[in-house]
């Protein structure tokens, strides 16, 4: 069945010949970065992001840039569908996209992690039931998703969603279950349609309110027959009925209203409908026809957005979402791009005319109205076409005598028109009187001077001068034979400041000058004196201290009346275009300029330029003005058949809303919870902020400073990053400011963080250092102090055995010397055995003193020497008595042994040699030495008679041999009385033995 709203688009296409448009969009497609033109939903979070969902992936807008989600086919960590369909948010920042077969993703707020989840349930296929229509997040932290598969809910504690299982009202034959949120209410009511039915589920009580349970008494389930899907009017649900007119029903009111009931049926079925609260109207967006806007009050439609074409129209598309975010810019998601406009921006409007074949040649608005100047006729903008005085007639150019006459240039001379009274009068027609070129040529500008002179100029170059009151002709200038008297080129401009009279041509003249005196005009401001001046001057305007020149295409000329010297501002410097039509000066000083590219603002104390509007651009290069200011604070401007007006008041000023979206190190971005600290090593930092201006980015200034470096203002333009390279270690804390137009610098936001030095250069290193230096010459003290008693005890230890080898032995020479030169005379005999003792002590104590000097000697401390030590002793001792002495060595004989280890395995050695030569008796002997695991082994045995063994002299018996091994550390094992002789076994642990801090330096001992 056809729906009809009789009336609407036939009121849309009956349109009146003048058209006021109020509304331009400014449009984002894939050339300013969306990933896709195809939009589906748009989303404004918390923090004052714009997320976009598209056909092909999700986007994230700060005003300056794009920054994009895909899905990556296997990677579980990407988006799982580039098709997005639905966005929110969650109490905890996160951002839930529902998509279009892939199911649900939520991209973390703090780590931009991406967790997607898959929807199942046995009612519906998975490939529906992943087809998002709507998500909601409820106060409890619970997700509801609706699917063309059904219901699910996540509760918040669950890491999956879970389906609901309604029993609906709807028809068997609609087994996909199709399900769309309609809106969510504060009481945990979701308002949903099944089959174009309407339903309500109660998510707290876990009931379904629908035609067959309504024990309420609701009237959307008794008279809402077919169910628009409304986005984003909270408490509203549309409907058509069978008649086909548009109804909205109040959940809380449970009231069922007609929209606009003084309107007939619909002709198109309504696919969607927003709610503009900007424009207090209703979008209704429809398959069959172009969207439109149904005021609310008065039930006006607009529809030309998406009808006319103009830059700034939205066009036929489908429109699938509208959101008006916190700024009050007014988003529209559509199959053609993103456009947004600002409710709070300037106040714009355009006039377009159907009527192709008309141009405007001019615009003034005075006490009776705004006229135009057409090629047929003076009209009023209310009223274009209608004509309103010298029909017929081309009218080129007004001049504001007073506030109700007018003086108009035609076709056919000056007129003059009152326009109170509605009176026209030719008062200096073009004849050969005034000798202007032909007849029907086109007055360029008029201008009445100081001595109340009126001055007229036109396109082929003529300037006559005329008394205001009888009309006469006091001068005229037209083309010379002479060139230096009078420019061939046409005029353009005219401007007077304090009786100087300046005039613009056209054709590289530049600006001469009215010289009162002589009654004549001389060149003044041209390209041969000022070298890269476009002397084409579409308008002028004077101060006392500079003369400004409109050039056609060179921008705005700035000339010194001091230094005589010439300065241009361009598009380089920020003008919006080079073409400056008119100059319109303001009462602050400032000027308005009108350019083939827009509108800006100039300040001349400051040379700022503020860009105004660029929605209107001249489509081609004009020889004609193009600008005037009106009675209400506007500026007008044209172009052929088009009127453009801006509203002046109020657009230096515009709330800014400024955050700090981005923070990378090395390109690296860090979540919020990473910024703090840094490493020495992460001191190339990029910082990206945002004043989320989404219409006029270029309107944004910018500047910054980065306290721990410096507290100066750095302006940055209107770029939105900063980079900081090879930042030293320290605190820092980077503040950003903004503001608009040139206006009031707003509140810096300001974020900190701290770059650690290098851990050589942290107070703790330090710390360590000194404990480590302290430790080291602590170590010294130690060891120093070690080594002296080390060599206390040595030389205690060679005192003793000084004392006890030597000692003894010179004490019994000492005797037995006395007693020999005693008995020397009476007791030869006896002297002898004496002289004997001496000479065997003596000996024994020069052994000593060799064993004690050797023992001590540093070069004698690997084990190879303390085996050739006992295998010399060994032989001296034994072979004389024919005892064959055999060695088994097991072990490196480069093993490094302590000085006391090998004095006492040598005395050990040597007391057990000594032995088997005095007692054993033995024909054979043997020294064993071999290492089991750190345990070092030395057996001696022999053959003997297995007798025991006594103590010798000097204390180097048995006792001593045990008494020297407890010193090292270690074990002697004496086994005597065995069949064949004696074995003693010495065991000592190799580290035991092995230390060689040899406090005695070798040049000190001589063997």
């Amino acid at each position: 069945m056809r729906f009809l709203l009789g009336g609407i688009f036939v009121l849309i296409t009956i349109v009146s010949d003048a058209q006021n448009i109020t509304l331009f969009y400014k449009r984002y497609g894939v050339e300013e970065g969306l990933s896709d033109a195809s939009c589906n939903e748009v989303f404004e979070d918390y923090r004052g992001f714009i997320w976009v969902g598209t056909q092909g992936g999700l986007n994230r807008f700060d005003g300056h840039r794009f920054i994009h989600f895909y899905h990556k086919p296997g990677d579980s960590t990407t988006l799982c569908s580039n098709t997005v369909t639905q966005i929110t948010e969650s109490a905890d920042g996160n951002i839930w996209v529902g998509t279009y077969g892939g199911g649900i993703s939520c991209i973390e707020y703090l780590t931009q992690k991406i967790v997607s989840y898959r929807l199942k349930t046995e009612d519906a296929p998975e490939t529906r039931s992943n087809r998002i229509t709507g998500i909601e997040h409820l106060s409890d932290g619970k997700i509801v998703v609706s699917t063309e598969g059904g219901l699910f809910i996540k509760e918040q504690q669950e890491s999956e969603f879970s389906p609901a299982h309604l029993k609906l009202d709807v028809s068997p034959i609609m087994s996909r279950r199709a399900c769309y949120l309609l809106y969510h209410h504060a009481s945990e009511k979701l308002w949903i349609e099944f089959s174009e039915n309407v339903h309500c589920y109660d998510v707290r009580e876990h009931v379904l309110y629908s035609q067959k349970n309504n024990p309420k008494q609701w009237n959307v389930f008794a008279k809402v027959p077919n169910i628009i899907t409304n986005r984003n009017v909270e408490g509203k649900i549309f409907s058509t009925d069978e008649e086909g007119k548009l109804w909205s029903y109040d959940y809380e009111k449970d009231e069922l209203t007609p929209i606009c009931p003084n309107l007939d049926s619909l002709e198109i079925r309504p696919h969607m409908i927003f709610y503009s609260e900007v424009l207090e109207s209703w979008l209704i967006s429809s398959w069959e026809k172009p969207a439109f806007f149904l005021q609310e009050k008065n039930c006006t439609i607009d529809a030309t957005p998406f009808t006319e074409k103009y830059k700034g129209s939205v066009g036929d598309v489908r429109i699938r979402k509208l959101l008006t975010d916190s700024q009050g810019n007014e988003w529209l998601a559509s199959g053609n791009g993103l456009f947004v406009r600002n409710a709070k921006d300037v106040q714009r409007e355009l006039v377009k005319f159907k009527d192709d074949v008309l141009k405007i040649n001019h615009v003034l608005e005075n006490q009776d109205g705004c006229w135009l100047a057409t090629q047929s006729g003076i009209s009023r903008t209310e009223s274009y076409p209608t004509c309103e005085a010298f029909c017929d007639h081309h009218i080129s150019y007004f001049y504001p005598k007073n506030d109700h006459e007018i003086l108009v240039g035609t076709d056919e001379g000056v007129a003059i028109w009152k326009s109170q009274s509605r009176q026209e009068q030719i008062l200096m027609p073009f004849t050969d009187s005034l000798k202007f070129s032909y007849k029907k040529d086109i007055v360029q500008f008029m201008h009445i001077d100081t001595r109340g002179r009126l001055w007229v100029g036109n396109w082929s170059g003529n300037l006559i001068c005329v008394d205001t009151t009888s009309y006469q002709t006091i001068y005229h200038f037209s083309r010379p034979t002479n060139a230096k008297e009078w420019p061939t080129s046409g005029l353009l401009s005219i401007s007077e400041y304090q009786g100087e009279m300046l005039i613009g041509f056209n054709g590289g003249d530049g600006v001469w000058k009215w010289d009162e005196q002589h009654e004549k005009f001389s060149p003044f401001i041209s390209s041969e004196n000022n070298p890269g001046l476009v002397a084409v001057i579409d308008d002028i305007h004077a101060d006392d201290k500079y003369i400004f020149l409109g050039t056609h295409g060179g921008g705005l000329a700035q000339w010194s009346r001091q230094s005589g010297q010439m300065k241009y501002h361009s598009r380089s410097d920020g003008l919006p275009g080079d073409f400056i039509y008119n100059i319109l000066p303001n009462e602050d000083g400032t000027m308005w300029l009108v350019t083939n590219a827009g509108v800006c603002s100039f300040h001349p104390t400051d040379e700022s330029i503020s860009i105004l509007n660029t929605d209107f651009v001249q489509e081609i290069p004009l020889y004609s003005h193009s600008g005037s200011e009106s009675l209400q604070d506007k500026i007008w401007f044209w172009m052929q058949n088009n009127l453009y007006s801006i509203q002046l008041h109020g657009n230096a000023s515009q709330s800014i809303e400024l955050a700090i979206t981005g923070f990378e190190v090395f390109g690296h971005p860090r979540n919020n919870n990473e910024i703090a600290e840094l490493a020495y090593h992460e001191n190339y930092i990029t910082i990206e902020f945002s004043a989320f201006n989404f219409t006029h980015q270029e309107r944004i200034e910018y500047s910054y400073k980065l306290s721990g470096i410096s507290e100066e203002w750095i302006n940055h333009g209107d770029q939105s990053t900063v980079n900081f390279s090879t930042l030293a270690d320290g605190e820092y804390v980077f503040h950003v400011r903004a503001r608009y137009n040139g206006g009031a610098w707003s509140e810096p936001t300001s974020i900190a963080f701290v770059i650690y030095p290098p851990f050589w250069r942290r107070w703790w290193f330090y710390a360590l250092v000194m404990i480590f230096l302290a430790g080291i010459v602590y170590f010294i003290y130690r060891y120093r102090l070690a080594q002296i008693l080390k060599m206390q005890q040595m030389r205690n230890r060679i005192s003793s055995d000084l004392h006890d080898d030597v000692g003894a032995s010179l004490s019994s020479i000492n005797i037995f010397s006395k007693v020999a030169l005693k008995k020397i005379k009476d007791n030869p005999e006896s002297t002898e055995r004496m002289l004997e003792q001496i000479s065997q002590n003596a000996t024994e104590m020069m052994d000593s003193m060799s064993d004690i000097v050797w023992s001590i000697n540093p070069k004698n401390d690997t084990l190879n020497s303390l085996l050739n030590r006992i295998k010399q002793h060994s032989n001296e001792v034994l072979s004389s008595l024919e005892i064959q002495m055999r060695y088994d060595i097991a072990i490196q004989e480069n093993q490094q042994l302590s000085m006391i280890a090998r004095k006492n395995i040598f005395l050990i050695c040597k007391e057990a040699i000594n032995n088997i030569a005095k007692h054993s008796g033995a024909k054979q002997a043997s020294l064993k030495l071999h290492q089991e695991g750190q345990t070092l082994l030395l057996e001696i045995m022999d053959d003997g008679n297995g007798m025991e063994i006594k103590s010798g002299k000097g204390g180097n018996g048995m006792s001593s041999m045990i008494s020297r091994a407890n010193e090292m550390g270690g074990t002697l094992i004496v086994e005597p009385n065995q069949p064949k002789g004696t074995r003693i076994i010495l065991k000592l642990h190799i580290t035991r033995i092995s230390d060689n801090n040899d406090p005695l330096p070798s040049s000190h001992l001589q063997e």
